[in-house]
Formats: C-alpha cells, sequence, structure tokens
C-alpha cells in the first residue's frame, strides 16, 4: 500500500486525482512499472529513458543521513568524508535537480 508520502507528492502533480495503487521501492521496478504503462514515478536522472517522458512537476526531497558511531563522531576522517560527500552533492546539485 502506498505510504502518505507517496500520496501527498501524487497529489502535489497536475494529477491530483490519479489513484495510488501501490508504491514500489525499488527505481528499476519503477522504471519498468513506467514502461508498461501502469503510471507515473521519480526516478533518479541516469534511468533517463527515450520511452519515458520528463515531466516538471514538484519534486520530493530526501534527506541524506550519514550515521556513525558515537565514539567516531569526531573523527577527522569521517569530516573529511562528510566534506566530500556535501560539497560532490553540491556539485551534482542540477543534475540531480533534472536540470543539464
Amino acid at each position: 500500500m502506498a505510504g502518505e508520502r507517496d500520496l501527498k507528492w501524487v497529489r502535489e502533480t497536475r494529477f491530483p486525482d490519479l489513484p495510488v495503487r501501490s508504491a514500489l521501492n525499488d527505481p528499476s521496478l519503477q522504471w519498468a512499472a513506467s514502461l508498461a504503462g501502469m503510471g507515473m514515478t521519480v526516478l533518479p536522472c541516469h534511468f533517463v529513458d527515450p520511452y519515458l517522458e520528463r515531466r516538471s512537476e514538484p519534486m520530493p526531497s530526501y534527506d541524506i543521513w550519514v550515521l556513525v558511531h558515537p565514539d567516531l563522531r569526531r573523527s577527522p576522517r569521517l569530516r573529511v568524508f562528510r566534506d566530500e560527500m556535501v560539497a560532490a552533492l553540491k556539485r551534482l546539485q542540477p543534475t540531480l535537480a533534472g536540470r543539464p
């Protein structure tokens, strides 16, 4: 069954009355279901397919968490990792948002 977050995303599109019959957690399954004409989905940009149509709909946002053991929270190596991940995601932000 679809979760409340999925229902909220659909309500904010141009298709607010589209019934949500299921939610697939695997992007590969979402891609295959969309190709089969089973509905719409939000996919990462690298799932570009000539048979799918990109729409400019409101996109749900997701947080990224890095969980570490409390003893390692202040580790310099983990600080470098977190800083590099933040910088890489900022560089990729246009691509992740679907802009060239």
